[in-house]
């Protein structure tokens, strides 16, 4: 029952194909499938936002450090269409609570190879990286809810490789022979974040144009690469 107005209105965070990240008030039951509603802008129209309601099957839902709960669900919707909502969204103003509310970090557009014996063929390749999870290119599929052990080849020989703890939080194919997968890190003890902050302190260095890093770090993926396809 949605009572007099509809389904609930939530907190947009992210999309990735058909699956959106959101924050709402209550916490909710893994694979139930709720409805919420978004307020989405108009387009033609600024400061005019169109009512969006849609169903969605919880896959995670965690209490959020800023307050509410943030849920991952699988939508209904085609990716067509959830890109677009997620497109207009971008310019939508943001609640003072969603700042850790939902990305909680920065993400980094990044390939980084990553070895686990739990991941098909024992490897992948991140699509990009945060502080709290990352985005991963694999041979194929993972079940959502997984625990996996995995171990991090950085781009950059002054760092070690970093071991993590991750759960699967979404899963979709990409094409007929790569999969997309979503994870988020677990038992991140005080070594794995110190290790976490300096990868995300190298990768904010060479985003934002230090020269001198950008130089080192790119010279340290040629290398990597060269060592992967020997």
């Amino acid at each position: 029952m949605f009572g007099l107005f509809g389904p609930p209105l939530v907190e947009f965070v992210d999309s990735e194909g058909k699956t959106i990240s959101f924050l709402m008030k209550r916490a909710q039951q893994p694979g139930r499938v709720i409805s919420i509603r978004l307020d989405v802008p108009l387009p033609d129209k600024p400061g005019q936002m169109q009512k969006v309601n849609m169903n969605a099957k919880i896959i995670t839902s965690r209490p959020n450090p800023g307050g509410g709960f943030l849920c991952v669900g699988e939508t209904g919707l085609t990716e067509e269409a959830l890109g677009e909502i997620k497109k207009r969204l971008k310019s939508a103003p943001r609640s003072n609570h969603s700042g850790t509310a939902g990305r909680r970090s920065r993400r980094y557009v990044t390939s980084i190879r990553v070895l686990s014996p739990e991941l098909p063929g024992y490897r992948a390749l991140t699509v990009d990286f945060s502080m709290h999870g990352m985005q991963l290119e694999a041979e194929g599929s993972l079940q959502v809810g997984k625990q996996v052990n995995i171990t991090l080849e950085l781009d950059s020989s002054t760092m070690p490789e970093l071991n993590l703890d991750a759960k699967v939080v979404w899963c979709r194919e990409k094409d007929r022979r790569k999969v997309l997968i979503g994870l988020e890190y677990l038992n991140v003890d005080e070594d794995r974040r110190k290790g976490l902050i300096r990868y995300d302190a190298f990768l904010a260095a060479r985003e934002g144009g230090d020269i001198q890093q950008k130089q080192l770090a790119d010279a340290d993926m040629f290398l990597k690469g060269r060592e992967a396809t020997n």
